[in-house]
């Protein structure tokens, strides 16, 4: 078999690196959105509190995810449970992505995902925008994005994760897993186009 070309080592040593630097310079800094083994990196509040859960979106046993559960009495209420404060090293434009699970036959509602762009360390303060999804399942994960931009000062994302409920009383339990922010500008900004060097 003959020798690769030295133009076709080359290229294959940049698109190696090009997909490492993609990796690491596609996402901010959220800890534990996958929540392998716990909800540490979290801020936890209301009654239930969340729980960590060993239902992964990905079916992967060594993963978990974050279940949140909704008890107040009216009809109509929505509770933010879980909460983290995260550091954008970048402007421009980016998503907030998660993926939500409620069980089949549920007495309705839905999971919820928001956002605040904010100018603190820990958040506090002003919003510079605001934004959100519902993500709606029945027996299914389902997954949500939303895009948002980071204009200086405002590098601090305020994320919040969710659950709304339809009836008066009673319990809605619901899942979420995956939760990242992807920096959309930096994924693939150079491409993989590697000029031929001979």
């Amino acid at each position: 078999m003959p020798a690769a070309s030295p133009a076709l080592a080359v290229f294959a040593l940049l698109f190696a690196t090009a997909l490492a630097s993609t990796a690491q310079a596609g996402t901010a800094d959220i800890v534990n959105g996958n929540f392998d083994t716990s909800l540490l990196g979290w801020d936890l509040s209301g009654t239930p509190s969340p729980i960590w859960s060993m239902l992964d979106y990905q079916n992967n046993p060594g993963s978990g995810s974050a279940l949140l559960s909704n008890a107040e009495a009216q009809a109509g209420a929505r509770v933010y449970p879980m909460r983290q404060c995260v550091s954008v090293a970048t402007a421009g434009s980016h998503a907030l992505e998660a993926d939500g699970f409620l069980p089949a036959g549920h007495a309705g509602g839905r999971l919820v995902v928001s956002y605040a762009t904010r100018a603190v360390a820990n958040c506090s303060g002003g919003a510079n925008s605001l934004g959100g999804y519902f993500l709606q399942s029945n027996g299914a994960w389902v997954h949500g994005s939303i895009n948002f931009v980071i204009n200086p000062p405002y590098t601090y994302l305020e994320v919040t994760l969710g659950i709304e409920k339809d009836d008066a009383g009673g319990l809605l339990s619901g899942n979420l897993d995956g939760v990242q922010v992807i920096d959309r500008e930096r994924i693939f900004a150079h491409g993989f186009e590697v000029t031929d060097p001979s």
